[in-house]
C-alpha cells in the first residue's frame, strides 16, 4: 500500500511528460480505477487512504484538499511534484514493479477518456459508489466492494 500522493505523482508527471496533463478529478479517477484493479487483481490495496462516493464519484479527501486549488483546470506544472518530493514519505518512492505495471495500464487505458466521462463510468448503476453516495454526506467505499466490483473487469488467463 502507497500514499495517494505517491501514486497521484506518478499519474501528474505521465501527464506532464506526454502533454496530457489532468485535472484534479481525472486524477481522483484514474487512481480509483487503479486502486479497484489493483484489489481485483488480487494484490492488495494500492492506496492507503479509504474512497468517498462524493458527488462527483469516487474521492480521497487527502488529495482533494492538496489539488483543490487547481479547480478544474490540468495540473501542468510540477509544484506539487516538487512540494511531495520535499516530504520524507516520498522517499520510499520505488514501487512495486506491479504497482508500477497497474498504473501503466490504466494510464495507457484511460489517458484520452475526460474527467466527466471517468466520473459518470463511476456512476453507474450498483457500482460501489452507487451504493455508497448519499447526498450530503461522505460516506466510504470499502475495498472488499471495490475488489469484487472491479474483478469483472479482470480477464482470466
Amino acid at each position: 500500500m502507497y500514499s495517494a500522493k505517491i501514486i497521484a505523482s506518478r499519474f501528474i508527471q505521465k501527464g506532464i511528460d506526454e502533454g496530457n496533463a489532468v485535472t484534479q478529478m481525472k486524477l481522483q479517477k484514474l487512481i480509483y480505477f487503479a486502486h479497484g484493479l489493483f484489489l481485483a487483481d488480487g494484490q492488495g490495496p494500492l492506496v492507503i487512504e479509504k474512497f468517498e462516493a462524493w458527488k462527483y464519484g469516487p474521492v480521497l479527501p487527502s488529495l482533494y484538499q492538496d489539488f483543490k486549488l487547481y479547480g478544474s483546470d490540468a495540473i501542468k506544472d510540477e509544484t506539487m511534484l516538487n512540494l511531495f518530493n520535499n516530504h520524507k514519505f516520498l522517499l520510499a518512492k520505488n514501487i512495486s514493479s506491479d504497482a508500477s505495471s497497474m498504473i501503466d495500464e490504466v494510464w495507457n487505458l484511460l489517458k484520452d477518456v475526460d474527467a466527466v466521462e471517468l466520473s459518470a463510468m463511476t456512476h453507474e448503476t450498483n457500482s460501489p459508489w452507487s451504493n455508497h453516495y448519499k447526498p450530503g454526506r461522505n460516506e466510504i467505499i470499502p475495498n472488499e466492494e471495490l475488489q469484487t466490483y472491479f474483478k469483472q473487469f479482470i480477464k482470466e488467463s
